[in-house]
Formats: structure tokens, C-alpha cells, sequence
């Protein structure tokens, strides 16, 4: 990512267990690549599964 990009980027927390959380970053260097890269791609996979509801959402939304 470059700046841009990273600008245009939202910061999120949630919960994990911690030794699932350390194992993840392991894991992802080892691969190579690092945690923020691979959940940015699950999410991306998670909504091209899910496209038909991403676009029902995205229309509700923009009805308002």
C-alpha cells in the first residue's frame, strides 16, 4: 500500500485470544506477508462470497 491508499484506510480493533493472535502474525511473515495484508484479503474474499448481499446493502443505503 502506498500512502494514499493507507490514508483512505479505517483503523478497526477487535478481540482475539492472544496465542491465536501471535501464531496469525507468525504465520503471516512466514508466508511472507503480515496480518494487516491477510485480514484485508479475508475480508475482500469474505465479501466477494457474500456479493449479492453487499449490493442489497449498498443500495438500502443509498435509498436514504
Amino acid at each position: 500500500f502506498n500512502m494514499f491508499e493507507r490514508e483512505n484506510l479505517k483503523r478497526v480493533n477487535f478481540n482475539v485470544e492472544p496465542t491465536k493472535w501471535e501464531d496469525f502474525k507468525v504465520i503471516a511473515k512466514l508466508n511472507p506477508s503480515d496480518s494487516n495484508k491477510e485480514l484485508r484479503k479475508f475480508i475482500d474474499s469474505y465479501l466477494a462470497d457474500n456479493r449479492q448481499l453487499t449490493i442489497k446493502i449498498r443500495n438500502a443505503s443509498d435509498r436514504k
